[in-house]
C-alpha cells in the first residue's frame, strides 16, 4: 500500500512510512481502519503539495511518530500525527525566521547517515538512518542507496542458537538474504560486511544508484580478492577494510602535497 501510494514521490518519505508501519503492532492494527490510514496518507500528500514545506520536516514527523509509538505514548494515531506536524512547523518557521533561508541539516565531514533495518526469522523491520563514521565505502558509494541490515531474534536480541538450530536459521534467513530487499523502486542486494560487523550480525546491502553502481560493481572497485574466496574469514577481513571507519577525516585538494 505504501509503495503504491508514494512510488512516484520523495523516496525518503516513502522509506519513513515503511519504518513507521513495519514495527509497532499498534500501528499495523490501525491499517485495519482504512479511513484513518488514508487520512494520514492524504495529510502527507497535502504537505508535499505545499511549496513552502521542507520535505525533511515531513520525514522527521514520521520518525517522531515512530519514536513515540516505541515508548507506548500514543493512543490516537491521527491526532498524534497532527500534533507532531504542528510542533515541527512551528519549530521550522522559527528557524527560518532566525536564519532567513531554507532549513538545512548541519554538515559533518566525519559522520555520514545510512538507513538501517533488522531481519528476524519472522519479519523485517526498517529503522531510521543511523550515524556512522566515514569509511572508504562512504567515499566510493552513494549512501542514500545503502542499507545496514542486522540479523536478530524475534525478541530483538542477538541472533544465536545451538548447532541443532543451524538448519532452522539457514532456512528462515538465507533465502531472504539471497532474494534481496525491495523498498519502493529500489532493490537492495547483498554487498558484504566486515569482521566486526559479522560479530554484530551486521550486513550491508546496496541498491542500484543514480550512477548505475550496483553491489557487484562496488565489489569490483574494491579490487581482485579471488585468491581469498575459498577462505571465508580472510575474504571478509580483506573486503571488510572498505567498511573500516575513520575517527577523523581530512580532505586534501588536488593541489595539496
Amino acid at each position: 500500500m505504501i509503495d503504491e501510494r508514494f512510488a512516484d514521490k520523495n523516496y525518503a518519505i516513502l522509506y519513513a512510512c515503511r519504518v513507521l508501519f513495519s514495527k509497532s503492532y499498534k500501528i499495523i492494527d490501525s491499517l485495519l481502519s482504512k479511513d484513518e490510514t488514508m487520512i494520514i496518507f492524504d495529510k502527507i500528500e497535502q504537505l508535499l503539495a505545499e511549496i513552502d514545506v521542507d520535505q525533511t520536516m515531513i520525514e522527521e514527523c514520521l520518525y517522531s511518530l515512530d519514536a513515540k509509538y516505541k515508548m507506548n505514548m500514543i493512543i490516537d494515531l491521527k491526532w498524534e500525527f497532527e500534533k507532531i506536524i504542528q510542533s515541527c512547523q512551528q519549530r521550522y518557521a522559527m528557524i527560518r525566521k532566525n536564519v532567513g533561508c531554507k532549513v538545512t541539516s548541519p554538515s559533518n565531514d566525519d559522520h555520514v547517515m545510512m538507513r538501517s533495518a533488522t531481519m528476524t526469522p519472522t519479519r523485517l523491520e526498517f529503522g531510521r538512518p543511523m550515524p556512522l563514521l566515514r569509511s572508504r565505502f562512504s567515499n566510493i558509494a552513494n549512501l542514500d542507496f545503502a542499507l545496514r541490515l542486522t540479523l536478530a531474534e524475534d525478541n530483538n536480541r542477538k541472533l544465536n542458537g545451538t548447532f541443532s538450530h543451524t538448519n532452522f536459521i539457514k532456512a528462515s534467513i538465507k533465502p531472504r538474504l539471497l532474494a534481496g530487499i525491495r523498498v519502493g523502486d529500489r532493490f537492495y542486494q547483498f554487498l558484504g560486511s566486515s569482521s566486526s560487523q559479522m560479530r554484530e550480525n551486521g550486513i550491508v546491502f546496496y541498491a542500484c544508484d543514480d550512477k548505475q553502481r550496483t553491489a557487484q560493481s562496488i565489489r569490483a572497485l574494491v579490487g581482485n580478492l579471488s585468491n581469498f574466496k575459498r577462505k571465508v574469514a580472510k575474504y571478509i577481513a580483506r573486503f571488510g577494510l572498505v567498511f573500516s571507519q575513520a575517527i577523523a577525516y581530512y580532505h586534501y585538494g588536488e593541489t595539496a602535497k
